[in-house]
Parts: structure tokens; C-alpha cells; sequence
């Protein structure tokens, strides 16, 4: 009779846990389902390209008027497109639903443990331990949680941090594994970041990946639609909510031992673009407008059209550097730059174009204007409380997605699925994984290496004295919000008589708080180009200083 009961009690228990295994499946699927149908509906959606830099910032009508277009266009494109939400979520993560964000937990923890393990793996992965590491991680995990507890009225300072750009892997594969684990796991811990939308939120890829790659806190931007796209506000508002973003500055994925970024082009040369993978037949690629074109430049549409006709891409990022230091240049000089490039790829004579990050290029002495986009001091000028800057520069990603110096496409190392076999079985197969670059066992793209990633951070960046010195010039610079006013009523002369609720009021006496106005000024531009140089000489020498030591 007991040995009854106990069977009975046996097979009631097998029972009872295979109906919890059973409807634990089903909770978990059907939330997982209805998260990534969340972020399938908030998803972010690209923007056509329509470089409007031309508009003239002296104007403030002109100004708003700009930005209420690129609002509208942006919510228009939402409105075409299947199963989307009309706007855009909330940039405060307070007013987020609650299944987008369980969507970015899922996108976040995935990828965030995914990396762990493929990195930690693959070969060695060293962060240089140090006083700036513990600043970096001081200002991403504790100072931040300090503001969203003090829940203070004025506007939270965010945390920018830049680096150098070595591989289309860098993100996520630096960015996730830059935090400790049991926090890099939590959405409200990690980075916010861009994406060329060609690449992340192409129209040819599966919607879902493009909302998987949302939900992982990750922004499109449009190459060549310079400093006055919307895209680059709506990731400024993130900042200005007092988050981690992140941004490469060079523009582009450089592996030389130095920073990349622009060169000073010779006169009569403009700047190619090789596909990114290789082979490739693409012959689209979008146009790289230079960020510092002055205002009051606009191309010819004809001779921009021409640009496509051949498998090299003209580049226009660097045409103005064709022309000297200076921005501005007629439209004569210009017809004839588009009209001799294109008899030059009638003629299939490529000799007046260079690629980036080519030796060709490379050889070139860099830029005046610098060798960093401007958009990223426009975020740190703008910003409501100016945000903490932190540099840091890495280095072995190259050697997963190494680049031909020649043509500069990127390739996959041949040996990848080899490499991907845990490192310590390959010390018990009796392989070397620690061996100096200089080895005879592997070549100058790390076949036959195992990864080995190395980073280091730098001292916090301070632009107040910059920032001041404008302001004492030019007068007080507009700050973009964390969020959209309510209501904004434009008035005669173009001012916006609106309240922000992330920016207080002023005080009773002093002057008016200015408003967004998002096309720089020239005046604004010079203050960009200076905070981006202060960037460049402190990313320059870490680049240098960690690629010395590989």
C-alpha cells in the first residue's frame, strides 16, 4: 500500500512538472513574440537621403521650418511603411512601453552574452585596467544611477564616450563587453548607438533584423546627409536624457596603427568608395557630403547623378578638401570637378579617384579641417548640461574583418570557423595563441591567430572653456531637449514660444533660453570643428599608444 501511494505521488509530481515545463514554454514564447512584435512596430526607419545642409542658418524661420520638415518627412516615412508606429517611441525611458522594453532586455542579453562568449573564446580580450577605466566605469554605472535617483529638475548629464574605428564588428563587439556582465545585460546600463542605415536598416534586410538591431539601442544615421539631419537629433535627445551614447567619429573603418579619418585631397581628386565586402557587383552607394560644408553650397543634381554610372563610387565627403582648406566654392569650379571625374570613368581612367583607407590615402597628409566628423560636436555643444567625454581606443578587431590596403574592401578572414574553436582547447592541441604579431606562424591579417583585442581608456575630455568662448562672442548657444515640447507656437521672426520639460525655465530677469534651431550656423561650425580637433589629439595619441603595443 506505502509503495502505491508513493508511485502514485511519484507520477502525480512528473505530472504537475511537465504541465509547469509545458506552460512556462508557452509564457515564455508568447512573451518573447509580443516583445519582438513591440519592436518590430517601434522600430527605427531610415531616412531617404536629401542633403539639406544648404539651408541658410541666419534665418530663424528658415531654421524651423527645416526642422519642422525633417519632423514631418521622418513621420510621413513612418506612416509608409507596414506595421509601424506613426511616431517614433519615447526618447525618456519612463514613457517606454513596457513590451519594447522587454524587447530591448531580450535583443541587449542576447547579444550582450552571445559576445561574451564568442570573445572571451575566440583568443584574449584585455581591457587596460587603470584610473581611466574606473573613471569610465564611475560615469556609466554609478554617476548615472546617482542622477536617476536624485531625480533632480534640471536636465541629467549624459555620458559620450568616442573611439577608433577598426572593424563593421566594432559594435557590438567592443561596446558590449566594455561593462561588467551583470550589468552590461541591462538596457538602462548600456550604450546608445549609430549605424550607417545602409548596413543596419537597409531596405532589403528582414524587418525583424532591423527591429532586433532597434531594440539593441542602436540608431540609424545617414552617411553624407550632414550635421543637420534629424536622425543625428533624435540620437542627441538619448544624451540628453542623461545616457551612454557612443560614437565613432572617423566616419568610417580605419586600420592603420594611427587615426584615420580625412585626408587633404590633391587638386582635381575626389574620394572614392570601394564596396565594403568583397566581391561585391553594388554599384549604389550613398554620396559622403563633407559634415564642415559651409552654407550656401548646393550640387548640381545632374552632375551628382554621374557619380553612380561605375563600379568605383565618387565619394563627395572630401571634395571640398580637393579645393583647400576653404568651404566655400562657386558652382563653376564645382561643375567642373563632377564633369572631369565623369569623362575620367567614361574613359575607365580611375586615376583621379581615391579610396579610404587605402595606401594611397593613407599617404596623403591629413585634412585642415581635421580628420573627425563635426556631428558629434554638435551633440556636445548642444547638449542641455554638457556631457562627460570619455576616449578609449582598441585594437585586433582588424584581424576578424581585415581590410585590403589596395582596394580597401573588407573581407572575412579565411580561417574564421577555425578561429572560433575556444582557445584553451587550443592550448591543449599544443597551439600558441600568445605569440608576438611579428610571428612567422601567422600573416598580417592574423591567419591562423586567434583574436587578441586590447583597450585602453583616456582621460575625460573638457570643452567648458570652448563652449564659453562662444558664448561670449555669439551669445548664448540653443540646447536640443530629451524630449518634444507639448506645443511649440512659432511666432513672427521665428521664435518658439514653448516650454521643454527637461530644460527649466529661466529665472525671472535673465535672458530667454534659445531654442532648438537645428542648422548650424557658420559660427557654430567653427566651435564644432574646435571641440572635434581637442578629440582628435587626444584619440590620436591613444590610437598610437595601443596599437604599439599589439
Amino acid at each position: 500500500m506505502t509503495m502505491t501511494a508513493s508511485s502514485s505521488a511519484a507520477s502525480s509530481s512528473r505530472r504537475y512538472l511537465k504541465s509547469c515545463f509545458k506552460y512556462t514554454k508557452i509564457t515564455l514564447a508568447t512573451i518573447f513574440t509580443a516583445s519582438m512584435t513591440a519592436a518590430t512596430y517601434y522600430r527605427p526607419i531610415a531616412a531617404d537621403y536629401n542633403y539639406d545642409d544648404d539651408a541658410s542658418p541666419s534665418l530663424s524661420s528658415s531654421s524651423n521650418n527645416f526642422n519642422n520638415a525633417n519632423s514631418n518627412s521622418n513621420n510621413n516615412r513612418r506612416m509608409q511603411q507596414p506595421f509601424c508606429s506613426p511616431t517614433a517611441p519615447p526618447w525618456n525611458r519612463e514613457h517606454v512601453p513596457i513590451l519594447l522594453q522587454w524587447a530591448r532586455s531580450i535583443s541587449i542579453g542576447v547579444t550582450t552574452l552571445a559576445i561574451r562568449f564568442v570573445m572571451n573564446t575566440y583568443g584574449r580580450y584585455e581591457i587596460i585596467q587603470d584610473e581611466q577605466y574606473k573613471n569610465f566605469l564611475y560615469a556609466a554605472i554609478i554617476a548615472r544611477r546617482e542622477q536617476q535617483q536624485q531625480q533632480q529638475s534640471f536636465p541629467p548629464r549624459g555620458l559620450l564616450t568616442v573611439s577608433n574605428h577598426r572593424s563593421l564588428f566594432d559594435d557590438p563587439g567592443i561596446l558590449s563587453c566594455l561593462l561588467p556582465l551583470p550589468i552590461a545585460v541591462q538596457p538602462h546600463h548600456q550604450r546608445w548607438g549609430i549605424c550607417s542605415q545602409e548596413y543596419c536598416f537597409n531596405d532589403a534586410l528582414p524587418i525583424l533584423c532591423k527591429a532586433y538591431i532597434g531594440a539593441g539601442q542602436v540608431l540609424p544615421i545617414c552617411r553624407g546627409n550632414g550635421i543637420n539631419q534629424q536622425l543625428l537629433l533624435d540620437f542627441g535627445r538619448h544624451l540628453a536624457n542623461g545616457e551612454w551614447c557612443h560614437v565613432f567619429p572617423e566616419g568610417g573603418v580605419w586600420q592603420w596603427k594611427e587615426l584615420g579619418g580625412r585626408r587633404e585631397l590633391p587638386e582635381g581628386y575626389v574620394l572614392g568608395s570601394a564596396s565594403d565586402f568583397a566581391p561585391s557587383t553594388n554599384t549604389h552607394h550613398h554620396q559622403e557630403v563633407d559634415d564642415k560644408k559651409s552654407c550656401g553650397e548646393k550640387e548640381d543634381a545632374n552632375n551628382t547623378k554621374n557619380n553612380f554610372t561605375t563600379n568605383v563610387k565618387i565619394d563627395k565627403r572630401d571634395i571640398n578638401d580637393s579645393k583647400g582648406s576653404g568651404g566655400n566654392s562657386n558652382s563653376n569650379n564645382k561643375s567642373n570637378i563632377y564633369s572631369h571625374n565623369t569623362n575620367n570613368n567614361t574613359n575607365n581612367n580611375d586615376k583621379r579617384i581615391i579610396i579610404p583607407a587605402t595606401t594611397d590615402h593613407k599617404s596623403l597628409p591629413p585634412s585642415p579641417k581635421g580628420k573627425l566628423k563635426w556631428g558629434v560636436g554638435k551633440l556636445i555643444a548642444h547638449a542641455p548640461i554638457t556631457p562627460r567625454v570619455i576616449p578609449f581606443a582598441h585594437c585586433g578587431m582588424e584581424k576578424l574583418l581585415p581590410q585590403d590596403e589596395i582596394s580597401g574592401k573588407t573581407y572575412l578572414r579565411t580561417d574564421f570557423l577555425e578561429s572560433l574553436v575556444p582557445s584553451f582547447l587550443l592550448l591543449l592541441l599544443g597551439h600558441n595563441i600568445s605569440d608576438d604579431e611579428g610571428s612567422s606562424s601567422k600573416d598580417d591579417n592574423g591567419f591562423g591567430q586567434a583574436l587578441q583585442v586590447r583597450i585602453q581608456f583616456g582621460h575625460e575630455i573638457n570643452f567648458d572653456d570652448l563652449i564659453q568662448e562662444h558664448e561670449d562672442k555669439h551669445g548664448k548657444l540653443w540646447k536640443y531637449r530629451g524630449k518634444e515640447p507639448a506645443l511649440a507656437t512659432i511666432h513672427g521672426g521665428g521664435e518658439k514660444n514653448s516650454t521643454s520639460t527637461c530644460t527649466p525655465p529661466p529665472a525671472v530677469g535673465t535672458a530667454t533660453v534659445p531654442q532648438e534651431n537645428w542648422v548650424s550656423s557658420s559660427e557654430e561650425r567653427i566651435l564644432y570643428s574646435k571641440i572635434v580637433k581637442r578629440i582628435e589629439v587626444h584619440l590620436e595619441v591613444l590610437t598610437k599608444e595601443v596599437c604599439s603595443k599589439q
